[in-house]
């Protein structure tokens, strides 16, 4: 070939479309001068060239393509930070709102609520042992129907106690 006197019939021999090749020379990096003719060499030139090309079309590099994303990078990132206050505001204002109905119990009020149940479930459980083994004798169905009592009084003394002073 001994030249190119138009965009068209460089498009054809590089394998591309016309409008292709006008981007190629719109490009910063376009490697040859911009208007035609073209030599053989510049042929060359231009083929050895597009094997650097990424598959960006636009003809920024790498590093130029990170930068134009930064912005928007950063735009998502304040994004979701305003998307996660404002669910974690929702969520304390759910929180307060459920304390003021009552629909909720503060958690130290509970854990104190839970360790004097527990203290009462021992105490009803001591006193089973101190008063159910004078009582028990040799008869095991008599000591059965004693031993059943005293837990059915247990748990019923522990089910009727519906409020707990918390210290």
């Amino acid at each position: 070939m001994a030249g190119f006197a138009n965009q068209r019939l460089l498009a054809e021999a590089l394998g591309v479309s016309r409008g292709t090749v006008g981007k190629y020379v719109q490009r910063q990096d376009w490697p040859v001068r911009r208007s035609a003719p073209w030599t053989t060499k510049d042929f060359n030139t231009i083929k050895r060239w597009r094997q650097t090309l990424s598959d960006d079309p636009s003809g920024k590099g790498k590093e130029q393509q990170a930068d134009d994303a930064k912005p928007m990078q950063q735009s998502l990132d304040r994004a979701r930070a305003d998307a996660l206050l404002k669910f974690h505001r929702a969520r304390r204002a759910k929180v307060d709102a459920d304390l003021a109905e009552q629909n909720a119990i503060p958690r130290d009020t509970l854990d104190k609520a839970l360790s004097r149940f527990a203290a009462s479930f021992v105490a009803v459980l001591d006193e089973l042992e101190q008063s159910v083994p004078p009582r028990l004798e040799g008869d095991p169905k008599q000591n059965h129907a004693i031993l059943r009592d005293a837990l059915h009084d247990a748990r019923r003394r522990l089910s009727e106690q519906r409020e707990l002073v918390l210290e």
